[in-house]
């Protein structure tokens, strides 16, 4: 059994205790530690299911099925790293117009004179 909260752990940035409190700094580092977590997992995900549908493909050996049921595969992970990606082009263009980022690639964590560690 996979353990999901180890996986995810370090997604959110405060406690919401007196000492570490969530602050709206801390929602975006929480939306930049969400976004990461999804283009790297993504990522992977995309790349196994075009590897496996690569493989599938090339031991079909001719049966149409299996040929369309692999094209499925690769179109239908490349459809997702296109969400993926999408999404974050969205995200980052709201962080550009809300000026909390400096460029195109990163620093969502420097918000003014703040640096969010």
């Amino acid at each position: 059994m996979i353990n999901y909260i180890s996986i995810l752990a370090g997604l959110v940035p405060c406690k919401g205790t007196i000492e570490d409190p969530c602050t709206l700094l801390k929602l975006f580092e929480l939306i930049k530690n969400i976004m990461n977590w999804l283009m790297w997992y993504g990522g992977i995900f995309a790349a196994l299911f075009i590897a496996g549908g690569g493989i599938m493909m090339l031991i079909s050996r001719g049966n149409p099925g299996q040929i369309s049921k692999a094209k499925m595969w690769i179109t239908y992970a490349v459809i997702g790293l296109l969400i993926v990606f999408c999404a974050w082009l969205i995200i980052n263009t709201i962080m550009i117009v809300l000026d909390y980022q400096e460029s195109i690639f990163g620093k969502w964590g420097i918000i003014g004179d703040e640096i969010i560690k």
